[in-house]
């Protein structure tokens, strides 16, 4: 395990960008139905145009 360690010092900074990068994903994939439901509720329900863009957009932007 020491040396598993050691060995991984070097390559500190990628895999703290690595867990970044993952946490992120993770939050967007979760915060993906909470978003779609807004924008059923209050965009598409309501039929407000600046929501359902809104919303929309927001999906785009967390998909790439």
């Amino acid at each position: 395990m020491n040396h598993m360690i050691t060995h991984l010092k070097k390559y500190k900074r990628s895999l703290s960008v690595i867990v970044l990068l993952t946490i992120l994903q993770i939050t967007a994939g979760l915060l993906t139905p909470t978003i779609l439901s807004t924008l059923v509720s209050e965009g598409i329900l309501k039929q407000d145009n600046q929501q359902i863009t809104t919303q929309g957009l927001l999906i785009l932007a967390m998909s790439k």
